[in-house]
């Protein structure tokens, strides 16, 4: 039969698309050998006669036994689906058998007996059944059970999907033959298949035998009542709201192809049938394609409402777009496309805007649409829209007026990256229409209210414009560009400027705008210019550099890299130099003088040389040295003799950290004396001069100019005129010698070949003849007392040689083979969001209905696995020693391949760089592969640098196969390494986040990254599935890690309400900050929303002091908030490192400068603006505002204040003078107004009018009178501190610098800045507080009636832990209490008695519950089980507020006694756990435990696993919590 299920195999698997007919193999090969059987193959052509013969490869064989076993496989097909059907049937009747006796079970002893006896009932085979039997002793219950008969179930609707899309596959001949068969039983499976992927492949089937029927003139020959089972079925599908999106749009475009029409003369005509049909027609008029039409009309004008509404609109807009590309009423379809122009939905939109394009070449009036789009609210739409319209200069007319009125970065800089793309076209066969968009791009590019971003992007595509209608400059960009395509960074290229093919080359400002163009997103060149050739080093050139050696022996760390150069640093020396526009960390490292990301540049500021660039320049005979950018040329020179420049020389190479950090900030500033400091700096005190010379314009009536932000960045009000050289020629020195190898190749490892021994009996091919004889006295020797001879030695080192040997070699045959038994393995890694996108695509798989296996680290070592038709499960990773290995791979590897897994994702948590070239290249050899982000991280391991951080991950691009990478700014390390392995690297769009629709991206139950979801989407599109489809099946089956970022609550906690957003996961800088922006953090402001507070919650780790280091000084420079919690272990040290960063950030805070003191009243405005910007990260309240800001604390306390603001005014009025002799010390000023005011504040907030109860209801207590007073009062003072800086500072101005020297300024604005910063730092110094007590706390640290945001980051673990398990805890009630609005009895019911039976509570969720229960009227039938809900929440309340006041348990002389038992006989319970998590495995495979159970299990171990359980245990047996 092999032949013949081979065959058959074959068969079932062509029509599929790649990832079905690689996942789906078992499957068909199961529903093979179902086909096989009823197969008709002569007895003589059996395979087991002619593979006797030797004959089983001859192909006339196999072509007759192909042919035989194919024979009616259309008609079995359909048959073996009926088959399948009663069976699944069967398997559900077995299931539902099996739930009724559980529960019908009073008792455990009950429930084991009826387990027992379906066991005994249904087991296959004896072995089975006795290892079930004694598995009931283990974890075997009926949820095991079930999830045994569901896998069996899942199995058999694979194998009816593969059947549904071989009947959909048949010719147009065969299905017009088996009409009778085909159709109906298609038809059958649109009403029962259980999963969406089931009744899609039934529609695409009838649609596809449609299609086929069609093009054979056969389509309209189907019976008549067989045409309207198929609109009614369609019509059935496409108007249920509740089917899945996906299967609606299906369902319409078979409506669409149903018709009754039938050609006269057709040689399948019937006429009974066609009389039948006009009957039909005539009597109602009846036409499903009009029906579908009108259909898609009224999605689009009457939304339905629901979540998913608006994918079935976005759909619909692709269908009519379709429709109209393949010449089927256009008109029309255009016409309805109309209606989604002011659709709600953001997505609807954007896919409007697609449509708008596909219809452009049929319809005129796709133009239309698109013009009208692109003047929408939303800036991604307009971006879609600007894109659609950017289509050929024909565009430039229509689009120049729209980009100059754009003010969205996102849209102007997408508009520019299109222009730089599409200007490699045929735009310089028509340049007439380039002159409009040239000199909007050149007002975009100067406009000074544009970010520099967007500047730099505008003068890219300026550029690429010169480029298409200059014939030299493009062909020699194309020269150059194939040049550097075969030189490898590190290595240089001499390129003729003599060549007869060609156009003579321009001036050296035209050959920098060349390699500008190239290295905008590439390496780098320094390229050195003689008269007649170019020598092009491509990338970065390292060598030992002085600077660098200096900077390590003044910073000596524990924390650095080793066996790594920590000398050395890059080498820049030709005359023309075009950095990369990439290639720039996102965060700064500890090595100085690295290209570091600027918020406010958008980038690293290319266009400002470098230090490096500095120390290039040369000294002995200085000439001009030009740096390159987009935007212009930037001159150096030497303004100094050569004694001075050969000390400035070696002060630059002292200070050059000094200098780089200087960079730095002048690419930060805001100011334009603070952004030229660098080149001032530079000028002044090196004699380096900085000139910067802009591009010109692509057309010569365009004035040449560059924004103004730049130019501060040089010290110059006005660009400088004309660069000095006119040609080529550029001053050279003879002593200046260049070779071809400038310099040495970076080598990167190449992928060592997996070197495997083909059998073990190589291993005794080298055994002496005389080892038999031997043997006797070497053991003999080996085992004595006496002593080993030199003999012995040898052989027994030898033999313990063949045995690593050996078990080597099983371990990697064993690894081999589980790798091999995975259809699809697609490894992830990158620095953040590693894990929440294997989440991502575990659930996009899932979804689709395939077995996922996915291993993750997040918060937790875990793994998800997934059944087709189960719910996914997180299961902890048992780790016998507590410590993460790479073995761990090979042991879930092992589990994924016995669990029969499809698809098999992991998370690369190598860090060492050895171990990622085995993990990827030896052991798992990726199908594909995918990269978020290269950011630095764990530089002590992969540093110290951004860049070798960058080269370290690369490694773990594949050896041919597709990696997928969302990283920007190291993509040409990427794209490097991938070209090495031959890999097809696929980086995702610069744009493809911010383009990502928000209604899709909150489909997702958290807060994802949208580079993430995008790249998960890009991988999905290299897969064949559609993108949409994708995002939306992801976001409906992914499983939330721990420390995704999320929003919880809110929830009232001693009159305050809080919200919590769950950012812990963020351990660095650019992963906070991300967090901070997304979650508009950073645009609270008190001034419009006076209620809103901010509060960040940072859970320090005592052994991550690096890490504290980094928070420190994030806390102090980057981020506004009302109050600093800081929690976890050595928060005291954190607090010392706070203290720390602060002074190093007032050190370079100066609100006044001698200039403002001369400038005047322009002075004093610009002295008030560096105030203001410097107190607004302490978040003051304005004096004006204090009145409201009673009042709204007063409303914690449930008081009414709002009748005596007056009165409150007045009381705070005296404090507010801006008398400058006041104090500014915050102390002295908070007590002086707690002494005054407080028992007239306490008194009038308690005689106060009472307010009813508060929404959402109070969790813990209303806040007291004291409380109100307290935070006003603290208030009050800040806002008097901050009323009486300003008033310094206009005295200053008043005094001049003789009356008040400017040190004394400084010093009053920094100390007081520093007590105020310090007053916001709340240190909760136990890191045995619980979550309930962090909770509380940080609602105290506000105050009353406020909305506080808690901000979770740095750290997860510890203190934080518990912390944010109280917030999941909440998260669960509040879920469960929305559930009680369901109008479905069973689902109240459910949610009742998850309310009264919670898994974690906590103080605030069971206050919650406990207030929502207690004012619920309930339904009939529920009123028992709601006041025991209500009852049993109450009691936890009362217990968790108990606690409060108790305290951390830290135990006594008891428990430490107990603790120091425990270590000693830790190794006992080691060894415990390890057989325990080994038997969970082995039952997991054998479904022998349910994965739930095993989930609760591996947790247990991972609790004890972290100690304590012995105490844990003790307290259990007595009774104790």
């Amino acid at each position: 039969m092999t032949a013949i299920i081979d065959a058959i195999t074959e068969a079932i698997l062509r029509p599929l698309d790649p990832l079905t007919a690689r996942l789906r193999a078992r499957a068909a090969a199961a529903l093979a050998a179902r086909l096989a059987a009823s197969a008709d193959v002569p007895p003589a052509l059996r395979p087991d006669l002619f593979e006797l013969a030797g004959l089983r490869r001859a192909p006339e064989r196999r072509a007759l036994v192909t042919e035989h076993a194919l024979k009616d496989i259309v008609a079995r097909t359909c048959l073996c689906i009926h088959v399948l059907r009663r069976e699944h049937a069967l398997l559900q009747s077995r299931e539902a058998e099996l739930v009724a006796a559980a529960l019908a079970a009073k008792d455990p002893s009950t429930q084991q007996a009826v387990l027992a006896a379906a066991i005994r009932r249904h087991a296959r085979g004896f072995r089975q059944r006795q290892a079930d039997l004694r598995a009931l002793g283990r974890w075997l219950d009926h949820d095991a059970l079930r999830e045994r008969l569901a896998a069996e179930q899942a199995l058999l609707e694979e194998q009816v999907e593969l059947a549904v899309r071989l009947v959909g596959a048949a010719p147009a001949e065969v299905a017009y033959d088996e009409r009778a068969e085909v159709f109906p039983c298609l038809i059958s499976q649109l009403t029962w298949l259980p999963r969406f992927t089931l009744r899609l492949a039934c529609l695409e089937a009838l649609s596809a035998l449609l299609d086929r029927l069609a093009e054979a003139g056969q389509a309209h020959e189907l019976d008549l009542d067989l045409d309207l089972r198929l609109a009614t079925a369609a019509r059935g599908r496409a108007g249920d709201s509740a089917e899945h999106p996906w299967v609606q749009a299906a369902a319409l475009a078979l409506l669409d192809r149903v018709s009754l029409d039938a050609p006269e003369g057709s040689r399948f005509a019937i006429p009974q049938l066609h009389l039948r049909a006009g009957a039909r027609r005539e009597h109602r008029g009846y036409a499903p394609t009009a029906e579908a039409l009108e259909l898609a009309e009224a999605r689009l004008i009457s939304p339905r409402g629901g979540p998913r509404d608006f994918l079935v609109r976005a759909l619909v807009v692709e269908f009519l777009a379709r429709r109209a590309t393949r010449g089927r009423d256009p008109i029309r379809c255009v016409d309805i496309l109309f209606n989604a122009v002011d659709d709600a939905s953001e997505h609807v939109r954007i896919c409007l805007c697609a449509a708008a394009v596909a219809v452009r070449p049929v319809d005129p009036r796709g133009v239309a649409l698109l013009t009208i789009l692109a003047g929408d609210g939303s800036a991604r739409v307009r971006a879609a829209a600007v894109r659609g319209l950017l289509r050929g200069p024909i565009d430039a007319p229509l689009l120049a007026p729209l980009l100059a009125d754009e003010a969205s970065p996102l849209v102007l800089r997408l508009a520019c990256a299109e222009i730089v793309k599409m200007s490699a076209g045929t735009w310089h066969a028509d340049p007439g229409n380039f002159l409009r968009l040239s000199a909007a791009l050149v007002t975009i590019a100067t406009r000074d209210d544009h970010p520099p971003v967007v500047h730099e992007a505008a003068a890219a595509a300026l550029q690429a414009i010169d480029s298409a209608l200059d014939p030299a400059r493009r062909a020699w960009t194309d020269v150059f560009a194939e040049a550097l395509s075969r030189t490898p960074p590190g290595h240089a290229v001499r390129v003729s400027l003599r060549r007869p093919d060609l156009p003579p080359p321009g001036d050296a400002a035209w050959l920098g705008r060349i390699l500008a163009a190239l290295t905008r997103e590439d390496w780098g060149i320094d390229a050195h210019v003689r008269k007649d050739s170019i020598l092009l080093c491509r990338g970065d050139r390292w060598g030992a550099r002085l600077w660098r050696a200096w900077h390590e022996l003044r910073h000596p760390g524990p924390n650095k890299r080793q066996g790594f150069s920590h000398v050395r640093g890059r080498i820049l020396r030709g005359d023309l130099r075009a950095h990369s526009g990439r290639l720039h960390e996102v965060v700064a490292t500890e090595v100085p003088g690295e290209r570091v990301h600027s918020e406010r540049e958008g980038g690293w500021g290319r266009h400002l040389p470098l230090v490096d660039d500095l120390l290039g320049l040369p000294v002995l005979r200085p000439r001009v040295v030009r740096v390159v950018s987009s935007q212009g040329t930037t001159e150096l020179r030497w303004r100094r003799p050569l004694l001075q420049r050969i000390a400035a020389h070696l002060r630059l190479t002292v200070r050059y950290a000094q200098l780089a950090e200087l960079r730095r900030q002048a690419l930060d500033a805001l100011e334009p004396a603070a952004r030229a400091a660098y080149a001032r700096v530079l000028r002044e005190q090196y004699g380096v001069e900085l000139y910067f010379v802009p591009h010109p314009a692509p057309c010569a009536s365009l004035a040449r100019t560059a924004p103004a932000q730049l130019l501060q960045l040089f010290g110059a009000g006005e660009p400088r005129g004309e660069p000095v050289y006119t040609s080529v020629d550029i001053p050279v020195t003879q002593s200046v010698s260049l070779a071809a190898e400038v310099a040495r190749a970076v080598s990167s490892p190449q992928p060592a070949a997996a070197s495997a021994m083909t059998g073990l009996g190589a291993l005794l091919v080298f055994a002496p003849p005389e080892l038999p004889d031997l043997a006797q006295p070497v053991l003999g020797d080996i085992f004595t007392l006496s002593g080993s001879s030199q003999t012995a030695l040898a052989y027994f080192l030898a033999a313990l040689a063949a045995m690593l040997f050996i078990g080597t070699y099983l371990r990697t045959r064993s690894i081999a083979r589980d790798r091999a038994a995975i259809p699809l393995v697609i490894g992830g890694w990158g620095t953040r969001g590693k894990s929440g996108t294997e989440r991502l695509k575990a659930g996009l798989f899932h979804g689709l209905g395939y077995r996922v296996f996915a291993k993750t680290t997040g918060c937790e070592a875990m793994f998800i696995h997934a059944q087709p038709r189960g719910q996914a499960m997180e299961i902890y990773t048992f780790r016998p020693y507590g410590k993460a290995t790479i073995w761990e791979q090979r042991t879930l590897l092992n589990l994924a391949a016995k669990t029969g897994s499809d698809v098999f994702l992991w998370e690369c948590m190598a860090l060492n760089p050895a171990y990622v070239e085995i993990l990827q290249h030896h052991w798992m050899r990726d199908d594909a592969a995918t990269i978020t982000n290269c950011y630095p991280d764990h530089e002590d391991i992969q540093g110290p640098a951004g860049m070798d951080v960058a080269e370290v991950i690369a490694r773990f691009v594949p050896t041919t196969a597709r990696t997928v990478t969302s990283e920007i700014n190291f993509l040409p390390v990427l794209r490097q390494a991938a070209g090495q392995r031959g890999s097809d690297l696929d980086a995702v769009d610069e744009f493809a986040g911010d383009l990502l629709p928000a209604d899709l991206l909150a489909l997702i139950p958290y807060d994802e990254h949208p580079r993430n979801v995008a790249l998960v989407a890009r991988l999905a599109e290299h897969l064949g599935l559609d993108r949409t489809l994708a995002i939306a099946t992801m976001a409906e089956h992914v499983v939330p890690d721990l420390g995704v970022l999320k929003r919880y609550g809110p929830a009232r906690v001693a009159g305050r309400t809080l919200e919590f957003i769950n950012g812990c996961s963020a351990n660095e800088r650019a992963g906070f900050l991300s967090n901070w922006r997304r979650t508009g953090c950073d645009r609270l402001d008190l001034d419009k929303e006076p209620d809103r507070y901010v509060v960040t919650v940072v859970n320090n780790r005592e052994d991550r002091v690096a890490r504290s280091q980094v928070f420190a000084r994030l806390l102090v420079e980057d981020v506004a908030a009302d109050r600093h919690v800081l929690i976890g272990t050595n928060t005291q040290g954190l607090v010392g490192y706070l203290r720390e960063a602060l002074d190093g950030f007032l050190a370079a805070q100066e609100v006044v400068t001698g200039d403002d003191l001369s400038d005047g009243p322009a002075g004093l405005a610009r002295a008030h603006q560096r105030l203001t910007r410097l107190l607004a990260r302490v978040r003051p309240v304005a004096a004006e505002a204090l009145p409201g800001q009673l009042v709204i604390y007063g409303h914690g306390a449930g008081r009414s204040l709002a009748g005596v603001r007056d009165e409150i005014a007045r009381r705070c009025a005296p404090y507010l003078g801006d008398d400058p002799r006041a104090s500014i010390n915050l102390d002295e000023v908070l007590t002086v107004v707690r002494n005054e005011l407080n028992p007239w504040l306490v008194g009038l907030v308690e005689s106060a009018d009472v307010l009813e109860d508060s929404d959402p209801p109070e969790c813990v207590r209303l806040a007291s009178p004291q409380e109100v007073a307290d935070h006003f009062l603290r208030q009050l003072a800040r806002t008097a501190v901050c009323v009486r800086l300003r008033a310094r500072v206009e005295a200053a101005f008043e005094a001049g610098a003789a009356g008040m020297p400017l040190g004394l300024v400084h010093a009053a604005v920094r100390d007081a800045y520093r007590h105020l910063f310090m007053d916001l730092v709340e240190v909760v110094v136990d890191p045995l507080t619980t979550g309930d007590q962090v909770i509380l706390r940080c609602a105290l640290t506000v105050p009353p009636g406020v909305r506080a945001i808690l901000m979770g980051t740095q750290n997860i673990k510890g203190t934080g832990l518990d912390f944010v398990y109280r917030w999941t805890a909440l998260d669960l009630a509040q879920q469960n209490l929305l559930a009680l609005a369901s109008h479905e009895p069973e689902v109240r019911r459910q949610a009742l008695q998850r309310l009264a039976q919670p898994p974690d509570p906590g103080l605030v969720d069971a206050g919650l519950v406990a207030a929502q229960l207690e004012q619920r009227i309930p339904y009939d039938g529920e009123a028992e089980l709601q006041s025991f809900a209500a009852a049993r929440a109450r009691a936890l309340h009362q217990t968790r507020l108990a606690d409060l006041s108790a305290g951390p348990a830290r135990g006594g002389r008891h428990d430490k006694f107990l603790g120091w038992l425990e270590s000693c006989v830790e190794f006992i319970d080691g060894a415990r756990r390890y057989y325990i998590a080994r038997q969970v495995m082995r039952d997991l495979v054998t479904l022998r435990i349910s994965h739930a159970r095993a989930a609760a299990v591996m947790r247990e171990l991972d609790s004890r696993a972290k100690g304590g359980w012995l105490i844990r245990g003790l307290r259990h047996r007595n009774g104790s919590p």
